[in-house]
């Protein structure tokens, strides 16, 4: 693969998933010690309602859990009361968020839902392998909830796109601009893709020694140049490491200053395809062929505008949920409970 080609790192795309409101008996697990009163209490205590659709104290402890159990400073750590109020009071908010948005969604006709659904499938098993595995990465949803939590997200998903929150539009110029102002943070550096032959040598050894090294890579060197498989022979004489044998004298990519500065003189002054004349570091004698190379310089405005467009279509599609949230929560009449008794 060239390393001519200007690889930015992607971004991840802002998603939504909507949980699911109401008692989620599907997924309650019952001990031997719990009755059926005891059960029925757990799993209908109410902890805020939304427009009187209720949200309860079994999807907030669920969450609380998963959080407790993904976040790992507060594994290792552990909470005090005061941190686990802080915590159910955040969760308990992005429930009703959620559920702001869910009713607000649901409001919207969707035009061949199922067949958005099955699309939606298909995108998840291509991203997890199967279904299977995301339903184990979601854990603990039972059939029924699962096939709500897909209708509900493709529903969230066409009504954000109504929104213009998806994917919203970029003007060229902002991207442009956004461009010309970070125009040092899509500099390159110079880089070399590069094989070489290393024949070592002690610091102490005399000179007729040295210089039967030296011989034995000028051999070496002019097979290469006659047609040998510089491959070939650096896996068979190179004594660059251990791993020699398996990568035949593959140095893989190389930015200055990660070998020899003798080494950085010699490969960064050739041009791709070249080979070098035996030269000496203090680690021995090299031949050095550059396969690759990449100039230093700055990253072509077309190589990175589609990076620059999803940078910044994410950035706004935050700004704009974020806004749209809070005009849906100033519309709805919101009741929390949790605290009280």
């Amino acid at each position: 693969m060239s390393i001519i080609k200007n690889k930015s790192n992607g971004l991840l795309i802002l998603g939504f998933s909507v949980l699911i409101s109401g008692v989620l008996n599907a997924s309650v697990k019952v001990d031997n010690n719990t009755t059926v009163t005891e059960q029925k209490t757990v799993f209908t205590e109410i902890v805020a309602t939304v427009n009187g659709e209720n949200i309860y104290k079994s999807q907030l402890d669920k969450l609380i859990k998963k959080e407790l159990r993904n976040d790992s400073i507060l594994k290792s750590s552990g909470t005090n009361s005061a941190q686990e109020s802080v915590l159910r009071h955040t969760i308990l908010n992005k429930l009703i968020e959620k559920e702001i948005l869910k009713q607000a969604s649901l409001k919207e006709p969707i035009l061949d839902i199922d067949k958005k659904i099955k699309e939606d499938i298909a995108t998840i098993k291509e991203k997890y392998g199967s279904i299977e595995k995301y339903k184990s990465y979601l854990q603990d949803m039972s059939d029924e909830e699962f096939n709500t939590l897909l209708k509900n997200k493709v529903q969230m998903k066409e009504y954000l796109k109504k929104q213009g929150v998806v994917n919203p539009d970029i003007p060229e110029e902002e991207i442009k601009k956004f461009y010309g102002d970070g125009t040092g943070s899509f500099k390159v550096e110079e880089l070399i893709k590069a094989k070489q032959i290393l024949l070592l040598f002690k610091a102490d050894i005399n000179e007729d020694e040295k210089n039967k090294i030296k011989e034995k890579a000028e051999k070496l060197r002019e097979q290469i140049a006659n047609g040998a498989d510089f491959s070939k022979l650096a896996k068979e004489h190179s004594q660059s490491g251990e791993a020699n044998a398996t990568v035949a004298g593959d140095l893989g990519i190389v930015k200055k200053g990660y070998m020899p500065k003798e080494f950085d003189e010699v490969a960064f002054a050739m041009k791709k395809g070249e080979l070098s004349k035996v030269f000496a570091s203090k680690f021995g004698y090299h031949i050095v062929k550059v396969t690759d190379r990449r100039e230093a310089g700055v990253t072509p405005y077309e190589d990175v505008k589609d990076f620059i467009r999803k940078f910044l279509q994410e950035k706004e599609t935050v700004k704009m949920l974020d806004a749209l949230k809070k005009r849906l929560k100033s519309e709805a009449k919101v009741e929390i409970m949790l605290d009280k008794k």
